[in-house]
């Protein structure tokens, strides 16, 4: 499973290693952040050796080509994009209803879903796979249309 992002408290990583560990699966850590010494401290005492660091990178397709499910368990978000990029990856997607998640064929898990929960929510997730790459690669596409038109604007 992969997170790719800020690693910091307020991502909630410490509940992404819980469920990966849950789960008995390696956990593909990918991000920087003010705090990222304490939550790899964190997340390696939960998972021991089953947890992979990479520093971030804007290109996370290696990452998604590695994994089976993408997990965004953030109890607040603007839009996260990387969640976009595994959807039009075809990567299923764990969330919280946080952004645009709830637009999207996501497994979405409340801000307070139990460990146990987010597993389920995973296996409803890689249910929706085969049908992600052809349905969200649309959505997630006009999404990033819009992202680059506004930064444009800002830019000019």
């Amino acid at each position: 499973m992969l997170f790719a992002g800020r690693l910091s408290p307020e991502k909630n990583i410490a509940k992404i290693a819980e469920v990966a560990k849950a789960s008995n699966s390696v956990l593909l850590c990918v991000g920087n952040g003010y705090d990222a010494q304490n939550q790899k401290r964190i997340c390696s005492s939960i998972l021991k050796q089953d947890i992979i660091y990479s520093d971030w990178t804007e290109d996370i397709t290696e990452y998604l080509d590695a994994t089976d499910c993408f997990l965004c368990l953030s109890p607040s978000e603007g839009g996260p994009l990387t969640l976009l990029e595994a959807l039009a990856h075809g990567t299923p997607v764990v969330s919280t209803p946080v952004g645009y998640a709830n637009e999207y064929p996501c497994a979405i898990v409340s801000h307070s879903a139990s460990i146990a929960e987010c597993v389920r929510a995973i296996k409803e997730a890689r249910q929706l796979s085969p049908w992600l790459g052809q349905q969200a690669i649309a959505l997630a596409h006009n999404k990033l249309i819009v992202r680059e038109k506004w930064l444009k604007m800002l830019c000019d």
